[in-house]
């Protein structure tokens, strides 16, 4: 069976002021550990150099902005699930 198609002239485009973050949990709480745990490992240098390398929008810098923002809050749990060597 065919089905006749009809392309019609309208375009649809992304819209940034319409973006909504959505959190992300990864699973359990150990998943989540281990998770942290490898981030946490990753050098400042490595880091630096990672970042330095990303193209971002006005956008997606705001969203970076929030991600270190919620990092800085909640800095000590996160160091309660890897303490300092």
């Amino acid at each position: 069976m065919s089905v006749q198609v009809r392309r019609l002239p309208i375009q649809l485009l992304p819209d940034a002021t319409r973006v909504i973050t959505r959190f992300f949990g990864p699973g359990e709480e150990n998943r989540i550990r281990d998770i942290v745990g490898r981030l946490l490992a990753v050098s400042e240098t490595a880091v630096a150099a990672l970042v330095a390398n990303l193209e971002l929008d006005s956008e997606h810098k705001l969203t970076c902005a929030a991600c270190g923002l919620t990092y800085s809050c909640n800095r000590g749990s996160i160091s309660e699930l890897n303490p300092p060597r």
